[in-house]
């Protein structure tokens, strides 16, 4: 890693870790891809609303790229779903997803690939108005989410571990929407 830059640095840690996240959920990651400046995730089961020509559907399946800009890590991360979410926090034109509302630099590809499956089964919603993009959103039934395993050896790259897990954005609450479950992740 002799004389690369710290971007590169920690875009090739975020891989690695990324790479043994598929590894140990390969029904779930399904296929992952990388570019110079970003991260192609297939995430499967992981339910999300989209909208279509007859209203809002679910579907099981999205592509997401993880795009890391010129000053990663110093800026964060970004999110955006092939086909745009129908959330709050997404961009119904871009896709983007908003991720976060404290970024650190200790932030990893896998707090991002956890907080994305959280946001697309509407198990957490940002209500602060600064970060909604779809306010109609904001009714949409939470849809039950799989476990995604976490190998221990790449707890370490979350930058909260598993036991202390907040996601950043607030928790829908029950008399907002149906609920179905809450976030799950498995601790094995």
């Amino acid at each position: 890693m002799m004389g690369m830059t710290l971007r590169e640095r920690r875009m090739q840690s975020e891989w690695l870790l990324l790479t043994r996240l598929a590894e140990a959920n390969p029904t779930i990651l399904r296929t992952i891809n990388r570019t110079p400046d970003a991260f192609h995730v297939h995430l499967s089961e992981t339910p999300g609303w989209v909208a279509d020509e007859t209203g809002p559907i679910a579907l099981q399946e999205h592509w997401v790229d993880y795009v890391f800009p010129r000053y990663y890590p110093t800026l964060p991360l970004e999110a955006y779903c092939r086909r745009a979410p129908f959330h709050p926090n997404a961009h119904p034109g871009t896709g983007f997803l908003c991720l976060w509302t404290d970024y650190t630099p200790n932030r990893s590809i896998l707090d991002a690939v956890v907080t994305t499956r959280a946001v697309l089964a509407h198990q957490a919603v940002n209500r602060d108005m600064r970060h909604c993009m779809q306010p109609s959103a904001f009714h949409s039934e939470r849809l039950p989410l799989s476990a995604l395993n976490v190998p221990e050896d790449c707890r370490a790259g979350m930058s909260v571990p598993l036991n202390q897990r907040r996601l950043r954005l607030t928790p829908v609450q029950d008399d907002q929407v149906h609920p179905q479950s809450s976030l799950a992740i498995s601790h094995s």
